[in-house]
């Protein structure tokens, strides 16, 4: 009788060992083959997918600077402040040789051009001053390098070549202008900026239609050079004398 009990007992238990595996196998946090710390498979994937960019999220490229908060990137407002500035100095240095000439020279031409000079660009001058400060644009206090050298030598200049001169420097002062001008007017991003350039041109054409008219006694016409032959592009630049 017991030896029947005892190989009924070794019987059941051969029979249930694999349930009982499989069960220990279901209970078990960390399964043979698995590390204890190891993670599932959808957290491995949250991990992988963690720092990369969402849908719609762009990622900052190699060598590009993230913008902080509040502060705007924008190359076309820097090239409207540029344009303030060059043009605030070149006001004040129309200003600063035309009062120069009105103290050094008693030629009439010159005195009237210097004149109009000074009423023109400090009007444009002080408006152009409103919308620096309006765009919290610093501009400069003084003029250029550019027309400093310029009245320090017609300072020196004799004064039966000084007319002359003043003429010549107020062509090439205004040619520059009226470029300066132009582009800003065309490719200003800043629509106030953009049309102070616009309306101020015309006098600036009509400051280099003048100057032209003075070297040449009065002789000159828009478009062409003092000697009535070279004519000149958009900017008033001479592109070359006619046979």
């Amino acid at each position: 009788m017991m030896k029947r009990l005892t190989l009924l007992a070794a019987a059941f238990t051969l029979a249930a060992t694999p349930a009982l595996t499989t069960f220990a196998r279901q209970q078990d946090p960390a399964p043979a083959g698995r590390s204890p710390t190891q993670q599932p498979e959808e957290a491995r994937r949250g991990l992988q997918t963690k720092g990369q960019a969402q849908p719609g999220q762009q990622q900052a490229q190699p060598g590009q600077q993230q913008a902080q908060p509040g502060q705007v990137q924008s190359p076309q407002g820097m090239n409207d402040q540029l344009f303030v500035m060059a043009a605030a100095e070149a006001g004040m240095g129309e200003i600063g040789i035309s009062q120069l000439a009105m103290q050094k020279s008693q030629d009439q031409q010159v005195q009237q051009y210097a004149d109009q000079m000074i009423q023109d660009h400090t009007q444009a001058n002080q408006q152009l001053m409103q919308l620096a400060q309006a765009k919290g644009i610093e501009v400069p206090q003084r003029p250029g390098l550019k027309d400093t050298a310029s009245a320090m030598a017609l300072a020196v200049c004799d004064s039966s070549q000084f007319s002359q001169e003043f003429f010549k420097q107020q062509e090439a002062a205004h040619i520059l202008a009226i470029g300066l001008f132009k582009a800003e007017s065309q490719h200003g991003q800043d629509p106030e900026i953009r049309e102070f350039a616009q309306t101020t041109l015309p006098k600036l054409e009509q400051h280099l239609q003048m100057a032209r008219q003075n070297q040449g006694g009065g002789q000159g016409q828009p478009g062409q050079s003092q000697s009535g032959q070279g004519q000149t592009d958009d900017l008033g630049a001479p592109t070359g004398d006619t046979p």
